[in-house]
């Protein structure tokens, strides 16, 4: 939708729509700030956030500006504002109204389906042949939805290279039309699945949609929630072994509210931003906690019960000696304890570099019994154990020969 980091146009409120002002459109750690003097005609007016703002701008046509912030506003010969935005919907001819919307389709790009769909590349005769086009669709009859997940190649030929890029898209078609405040939902349940299941996703490229009232596409751009990529890729699982499942996934994480729950609080741990060990263990441990009280029937809820009902999974994932399993569960409590109820004079608690790696195979644990549940092929479930032992001993030993600390290890 933005392909320049600033743009100019004018704005006006709707209820004035004859008194428009000059405005500046900028692209802010992909947030929208306008620049204008367009101000309240109440001098006194107190109200910081207004809930719409017109404005055509040039390169974009028609805007929409939706729970505006009022960032500042300044006082002088001339006033000024600068607004942000939490919403902008964009059409080349007309302005979009949001309020009554009626969605049929959408269509977002750059969530990171182009990478994970697999395109082949082929070499016959000394030819590049590539399947220009893939594409993957299914019907949700439940909800009255079609998904199609579409991936394709495009290429740019200079003097001295040829260069092909993969992109990709997901489509949503609904029977019956929804509102915005649902498509946001089904979006943004839909690139938490893609997260979870590839470990990346990434900023979308453009998100566009079509309703009932009109017949082309609009667009809508907002500050979505960025995940990092995960730094050990122990469930990136590659899209051919996993698209038979997707149908159950997607409706799994659109109508099961414990699945869905899970996912949700795994992706914690995967937000942008830098996490401590500590809370990265904290987080864990609520979200094992999380999963096993909606999960397992038991009417013993402590975190040392949930771990015994786990042993066995847990011993698969880490290759831990059994004789060891006792002793690890109850570090485990005690440094639940210590970071969570302040036990601070309990020293039996794993180290801070050990809490990473505890992390982790809670972690993945949870996503294990997840995908367990939809009935994963196999070779699935025996890759995500061998990343997952990887992890917790091969990476741990060797990341451990490499932070030691002269003054601290002793």
């Amino acid at each position: 939708m933005f392909n320049k980091v600033k743009y100019q146009g004018e704005l006006w409120f709707p209820d004035f729509p004859d008194q428009r002002c000059f405005c500046i459109l900028s692209i802010v750690d992909n947030k929208i700030e306008l620049e204008t003097n367009l101000v309240s005609p109440d001098r006194y007016s107190q109200k910081n956030v207004y809930p719409l703002i017109f404005g055509i701008f040039n390169g974009l046509g028609c805007l929409t500006f939706v729970d505006c912030k009022l960032g500042s506003d300044s006082t002088g010969m001339i006033r000024s504002a600068i607004y942000i935005p939490k919403y902008c919907f964009n059409h080349i001819e007309h302005i979009v109204n949001p309020k009554n919307l009626q969605i049929n389709r959408f269509r977002v790009a750059g969530i990171g389906l182009g990478k994970w769909i697999n395109l082949k590349f082929e070499f016959d005769k000394s030819l590049l042949k590539t399947n220009n086009e893939v594409t993957h669709n299914f019907d949700i009859q439940e909800l009255g939805l079609q998904i199609k997940l579409n991936s394709w190649i495009t290429s740019s030929v200079s003097h001295e290279q040829i260069s092909l890029k993969k992109s990709g898209n997901i489509e949503f078609s609904f029977f019956s039309p929804i509102n915005v405040k649902e498509l946001l939902d089904y979006y943004t349940k839909a690139k938490k699945l893609i997260q979870f299941l590839n470990g990346k996703s990434g900023k979308f490229s453009f998100f566009n949609f079509k309703c009932s009232q009109h017949e082309d596409w609009s667009a809508i751009y907002f500050k979505e929630l960025i995940f990092k990529d995960s730094t050990f890729e122990y469930l990136s699982i590659d899209f051919d072994k996993i698209s038979d499942h997707l149908p159950l996934l997607f409706t799994k994480m659109f109508t099961d509210e414990k699945f869905y729950f899970c996912v949700n609080r795994l992706l914690d741990n995967q937000v942008e931003g830098q996490l401590t060990h500590s809370k990265r263990f904290t987080n864990s441990i609520s979200t094992f906690e999380g999963y096993c009280k909606l999960n397992i029937e038991t009417k013993n809820l402590k975190l040392r019960n949930f771990l015994k009902k786990n042993q066995h999974d847990i011993l698969t994932l880490s290759g831990i000696n059994e004789e060891y399993f006792d002793e690890f569960c109850s570090k485990i409590i005690s440094s639940r304890d210590y970071y969570v109820h302040a036990n601070i004079k309990n020293n039996n608690i794993f180290s801070d570099f050990e809490l990473l790696y505890i992390s982790f195979l809670l972690d993945i644990l949870v996503a294990f019994n997840l995908l367990k549940q939809i009935e994963v092929p196999q070779d699935i479930l025996k890759m995500i154990i061998y990343r997952a032992r990887e992890t917790y001993n091969g990476m741990q030993s060797f990341n451990r020969e490499l932070s030691k600390d002269t003054f601290f290890d002793h």
